[in-house]
């Protein structure tokens, strides 16, 4: 670098040599930034983000340089920045997909979903088949509350040419879609098509044995000590799923997908042993919210509660993450459900309205807060909790839909009570 200097002080007349120099100086320095950015003792964000910006200012349309200030802007959670320097990004290549989706993002962790949507809905407009677009797009209209909108731009992109429906991104939209609609059996039909594909099959392959650890929607750790009667067809499928070309090299998120399976056969020592080796991916690399998460789980399993909470409350601590969201929502559900237990009710409302404020579809968030307004004999706001809960889950929980009639009928609501018993009854004849 120091050399790099003294060759631009010597080129300062000559305009073309000069307009090499800097770019050789801008790709110095964004080589010592991409160092200071690699995991471990190096790590130094401030001494990366001053590196990125030198490179800036001496090519202002490095294009690299740009994109991984704004990532590193992301990351340490300055929005604003990050925000300027995605439009940055689209003032040198307007069709920059990644800047675009990278607005939409950072929309997102504002909060303002509309924003967000529209802007993605904006760029399907122009390319109804770009399906980066399209899965980013039914992600947030989840998160928004509104993921029938959905149907329409997968409509479109089915439209947009005679083959889409060999395409493996948009299977894999579609598969994603009916797992966000709870309908596990239609998800992985359409996942199955799409996991053998080099660019979309590890997503697909992670969201198919996502299905096959939870196909009910009930939480790990809320289910029965009993074993699931499928559980031993679930492990060797995620198995069989785990060793596929797509998920090479395996990451540590997949070290913590093998754990879960592990769990479901509900043993002691195999639960015991998922906690040594999250503890050891924590090792690696810390604050690893799917590891804390799995630890936490595998501490419920074993009702050890007050260490589960610790690792709750460590996650909670922590600013949020979309890459990690649905890991941050279920910390929040978990440690709500263990302030349920001990009657700390406002505690567990505030978690579950601080899990709404990302993902307003989140049943399990109101069914929660249902709970609580049941608890404390407020029967009306508790049915409207769990109506929200049964409508956002599709009206596919049987539990929940019982818990909405319960409430109804307390309510003294006797009509809606009975509409409700009726669609339960119409979709599991022998409940409960």
């Amino acid at each position: 670098r120091i050399v790099q200097n003294k060759v631009l002080a010597e080129v300062t007349d000559d305009e073309v040599a000069s307009k090499v120099e800097r770019k050789i100086a801008s790709d110095i320095r964004f080589r010592l930034a991409k160092a200071f950015l690699l995991p471990g003792k190096s790590y130094d964000a401030g001494k990366a983000g001053e590196a990125l910006n030198d490179a800036v200012k001496y090519d202002n349309e490095n294009v690299e340089c740009v994109m991984e200030l704004a990532k590193l802007c992301i990351k340490e959670n300055n929005l604003g920045d990050a925000q300027q320097h995605a439009l940055k990004l689209l003032t040198i290549d307007e069709n920059n997909t990644e800047a675009s989706l990278m607005i939409a993002d950072i929309m997102f962790r504002k909060t303002e979903f509309k924003a967000a949507v529209y802007h993605l809905q904006q760029m399907l407009i122009k390319q109804p088949d770009n399906y980066e677009v399209l899965c980013r797009l039914i992600s947030v209209l989840w998160r928004s509350g509104t993921l029938t909108d959905a149907k329409l731009y997968l409509q479109r992109a089915r439209r947009s040419h005679a083959r889409v429906i060999h395409a493996a991104g948009y299977n894999y939209c579609k598969g994603l879609y009916f797992a966000l609609a709870s309908d596990p059996a239609k998800a992985i039909q359409f996942l199955n098509l799409a996991r053998r594909d080099g660019e979309w099959g590890r997503r697909a392959i992670e969201q198919m044995i996502l299905i096959y650890l939870n196909p009910t929607g009930v939480p790990m750790w809320e289910e029965t000590e009993e074993i699931r009667e499928d559980a031993g067809e679930a492990i060797r499928v995620i198995e069989s799923l785990l060793r596929e070309a797509p998920m090479h090299p395996r990451t540590e998120y997949h070290e913590v997908l093998q754990c879960y399976s592990d769990m479901l056969t509900r043993s002691k020592t195999k639960i015991d042993q998922v906690a040594h080796t999250c503890l050891k991916i924590n090792e690696r690399h810390k604050n690893f919210v799917p590891a804390l998460l799995c630890m936490a789980t595998a501490f419920m399993l074993n009702k050890q509660i007050p260490k589960a909470r610790n690792q709750l409350k460590r996650i909670s601590k922590l600013p949020y993450d979309p890459e990690f969201a649905s890991d941050f929502e279920n910390a929040y559900l978990m440690l709500s459900s263990i302030y349920i237990r001990t009657k700390k009710f406002d505690l567990a409302l505030q978690l579950c309205k601080r899990c709404l404020e990302h993902n307003k579809s989140c049943g399990k968030a109101w069914e929660d807060m249902g709970l609580i307004m049941e608890k404390e004999t407020s029967y009306k706001d508790a049915a409207e909790y769990y109506e929200k809960a049964w409508g956002f889950d599709c009206e596919a929980s049987a539990p929940v839909g019982y818990k909405l009639a319960f409430n109804y009928l307390k309510a003294k609501e006797f009509i809606k009570a009975i509409d409700v018993c009726y669609k339960v009854l119409a979709k599991y004849p022998k409940y409960p």
